[in-house]
């Protein structure tokens, strides 16, 4: 990676940095926020998704496979 792809990722990713800090979110907001992102990525790369997951897995499905370990527990229970 050269120096100037460095500085441009950092720029780009302190751009969505918030300045405040917030509170840690529950572990049903973790997952909501997780489906958002899913739904917002399968929108935007609908042939990537297809060829990942040829429509036999839901945004739903895919959002709650990728969170920690520790939050599917709390869901669980």
């Amino acid at each position: 990676m050269t120096s100037v792809t460095i500085l441009v990722t950092f720029l780009v990713s302190n751009e969505y940095m918030e300045d405040e800090k917030t509170a840690p979110l529950t572990p049903r907001e973790q997952f909501e926020k997780e489906i958002t992102d899913c739904r917002e990525w399968k929108d935007d790369n609908p042939e990537l998704w297809r060829i990942l997951f040829r429509e036999e897995i839901d945004a739903e499905t895919f959002a709650f496979y990728v969170l920690p370990n520790e939050t599917k527990e709390k869901l669980w229970n």
